[in-house]
């Protein structure tokens, strides 16, 4: 009897999708480790935030100011440009001569500006109906000029001779005079402005205090300070003939009031509380 004998060949194929499974998994539970990590540690920053209260207070000084700052131009138009920045340049050193003559120092002039533009001026004059229907144009030349003008920044620390130098500069050359405004020098600004801002401090420590027992909290450290305010001055602006300035060669000498500058400090002060 024969037997008939058949080989069995049992092969074992890898699954793709195994490891990839596993992975997909892995990188899925790291994330929710780390959101959940996250979630812990800002509920903790948030647990760890302390409770506050604030309050906000202001102070002011008023004072007669000490100086006088004027800032004025020297313009001149001329269809020669040589012949416009001749005539600045003489009236620019006839005014600071002026000036330093009447006690003003050298260091309270200071040239903030020097220009030159050219300008020119067009015939806009209509054309006319003549009879038979034709219309007659007149030539239309165009004007063309230089403009030169210089601008000066000027302190004056007497107060009591703002109107006669503002008077005496438009006799020397001067012909427009923008801005007079009143302030104080540096030292005298940061001794008031130092007074008002502890004045201030002690108001909003008060009123922190009243706060406090209202809520029936305790004051703890000063965690957080901020300031405000500055200076208030008193502008002097008058408006004679063009542009907004003053034409200073046709105005007399003018009458001053100086009256007071007021340093404002505003503080807000934040306390950590029981």
């Amino acid at each position: 009897m024969e037997h008939e004998s058949k080989e069995v060949r049992v092969q074992i194929s890898p699954n793709p999708q195994g490891p990839m499974k596993y992975l997909v998994f892995l990188v899925l539970g790291t994330l929710a480790l780390f959101l959940l990590v996250g979630a812990k540690s800002e509920l903790k920053r948030d647990d760890d935030m302390p409770n506050t209260i604030s309050t906000s207070a202001s102070a002011s000084r008023s004072v007669k100011p000490d100086t006088a700052i004027a800032s004025f131009s020297i313009r001149k138009e001329n269809a020669s440009l040589e012949i416009a920045r001749n005539e600045v340049s003489t009236l620019s050193t006839k005014v600071v001569d002026f000036l330093k003559k009447e006690g003003v120092a050298e260091k309270d002039i200071r040239s903030t500006s020097y220009n030159i533009y050219p300008q020119e001026s067009y015939d806009s004059r209509p054309c006319v109906l003549n009879s038979g229907a034709s219309i007659a144009c007149p030539p239309r030349p165009t004007t063309k000029t230089f403009v030169v003008e210089t601008t000066y920044e000027v302190k004056m620390r007497d107060l009591d001779k703002v109107g006669s130098l503002i008077a005496g500069v438009s006799e020397s050359g001067v012909n427009q005079i923008s801005s007079l405004r009143f302030t104080l020098d540096d030292a005298t600004m940061e001794k008031l402005r130092a007074e008002a801002r502890d004045e201030a401090i002690r108001k909003a420590q008060e009123k922190a205090k009243i706060l406090a027992r209202s809520l029936n909290v305790r004051l703890d450290d000063l965690v957080n300070f901020s300031e405000g305010g500055g200076e208030q001055p008193i502008y002097y602006d008058r408006s004679f003939g063009k542009g907004g300035m003053m034409e200073a060669s046709s105005a007399p000498a003018p009458s001053i009031a100086v009256g007071e500058n007021e340093i404002v400090s505003s503080v807000t002060l934040v306390y950590e509380i029981d």
